[in-house]
Parts: C-alpha cells; structure tokens; sequence
C-alpha cells in the first residue's frame, strides 16, 4: 500500500473552567482536508456559531509549517470550544526498522 495522509480533527470543550461540566473529547479523521474544513464549517453554522477565523488557506499554512492548527471558539469573549487539527501518515514506508543485515 502507499502511504497517504489523514488528517485528524480533535474537539474539546473548555467550560470546566466556568464550572460546567465539559463533554468529552471528540476525535474524526478525514482523507481530504477540504471536506474535513467543509464539514466542521456545516456542524458550526447548523449549531450557531461564530466561523470566520476559520478558512482553507490558514489550515493548510498552518499544518505545513507547525504541523497542526489549533483554533478556540468564543461567544461572548468566552472560550467555548478547542479545535485542534492535525496530520498523520496512513501506511508508512516499511523500513529495515535499523536492523542490518546479517554477517
């Protein structure tokens, strides 16, 4: 198989602060990085929140450069959500693991 890229969306609440009990940590892994970006932008609109920081290009910058993006949701000047997306490699090359070969 050759290796291939996956990208992985992690979402936590961050109310513990405010007293409320936070939900637990979500995680979805996507193929393609534009229906990953479409679909969190889908869930955001139909739940009412607030997506303008979030775009293509400043996840796609972000994920070259640091190798993840990391964006918290605010209402109201109070952090709701922790949205952190990263990448990893799906089937990787096979390698001797550092082991030689026998005298």
């Amino acid at each position: 198989m050759k290796p291939s890229k996956i990208y992985i969306l992690e979402i936590e609440s961050s109310l513990e602060l405010a007293g409320i009990k936070p939900s637990q940590k979500s995680i979805s892994y996507f193929t393609n990085l534009n229906k990953l970006i479409t679909t969190l932008k889908n869930v955001l609109l139909v739940q009412e929140w607030d997506i303008d920081t979030l775009n293509y290009m400043a996840v796609y910058r972000s994920l070259k450069l640091k190798g993840r993006y990391n964006l918290v949701i605010r209402q109201q000047k109070v952090a709701f959500l922790n949205l952190k997306i990263s990448q990893d490699i799906l089937n990787p090359d096979r390698s001797n693991l550092g082991i030689f070969k026998a005298p």
